[in-house]
């Protein structure tokens, strides 16, 4: 069991804010996370793995994934096991508003499978972005964002087939951005009131009206939940530790919680998924 989930700061996108590059994989990567969005293209795979969250996903070729900040994920190979992977990490300043508010709306993706025509394709994309992101005299901001947002509108084609969550208004699009970043942290109506420029008073109806009838509340501690659950499912950390990693003011308060949402206590998921 891994004892503790690392943090990767990495890229610092002082050329663009975007990267793309192409890495062949033949070592297990420890569960770990990151300050941007990740788009994960498999291009051939053998005897491969990936943990999504505490979720363990056989990695074929054709295999896509889609990371936010809020997500944690490892590489896992058997004897003999490698990958060959199109990586594009980018912040939400790369795309428009519109592509932005979608990318959250979908949040992480499981598998999602191309076949072989569609695997080309993308893997043409993702080629074209790297080439032009390469260049030094001659690079094309507009055309590089539009190869990056076609890439984005492949992904949301592909992700909208396996979710039927309503589109939150482009305006919400900010502060989903900050909670998804800053669930960990003590977070208030009005910070999140500022972020989109309305009032406080007005806000809580407002999150509740364009997330489907969920509250502010309800929405930060879903986040925090489903953290934490995976948490337990991936380290040693006691609940308590847990419990404030996750952005919890208690372990009590965590737990009761947790409850809500698992219909489990913390102790009895961990059984439950050491199990597994």
């Amino acid at each position: 069991m891994e004892k503790a989930i690392d943090r990767l700061y990495g890229l610092q996108f002082s050329k663009q804010p975007y990267h793309v590059h192409f890495t062949n994989i033949i070592k297990n990567i420890n569960t770990h996370w990151h300050e941007y969005y990740e788009m994960e293209l498999v291009i051939f795979a053998d005897k491969a793995y990936t943990i999504i969250n505490g979720k363990k996903i056989a990695v074929q070729s054709g295999s896509v994934f889609f990371l936010t900040p809020s997500d944690f994920h490892a590489w896992l190979f058997e004897d003999g096991g490698q990958i060959r992977v199109a990586s594009l990490s980018f912040t939400l300043d790369a795309v428009s508003s519109r592509i932005g508010c979608e990318l959250l709306e979908i949040g992480a993706t499981a598998a999602l499978a191309l076949e072989d025509e569609e695997l080309m394709c993308w893997t043409n994309e993702f080629t074209m972005l790297k080439n032009e992101y390469d260049k030094t005299d001659e690079y094309d901001e507009a055309f590089a964002q539009n190869i990056l947002e076609r890439i984005c509108l492949l992904i949301l084609q592909k992700a909208r087939k396996y979710s039927k969550k309503e589109k939150e208004e482009i305006l919400l699009m900010p502060v989903l951005e900050y909670l998804k970043k800053n669930f960990r942290k003590k977070i208030t109506v009005d910070q999140l009131a500022t972020l989109i420029h309305i009032s406080p008073k007005y806000f809580p109806m407002y999150f509740s009206k364009n997330t489907g009838g969920m509250s502010m509340m309800k929405y930060l501690n879903k986040l925090r939940v489903d953290y934490a659950a995976s948490l337990l499912a991936v380290s040693d950390m006691s609940v308590e530790q847990i419990a404030f990693d996750a952005g919890f003011c208690s372990s009590s308060y965590f737990s009761r919680t947790f409850k809500q949402y698992y219909k489990m206590s913390p102790l009895e998921y961990r059984k439950l998924e050491y199990k597994k």
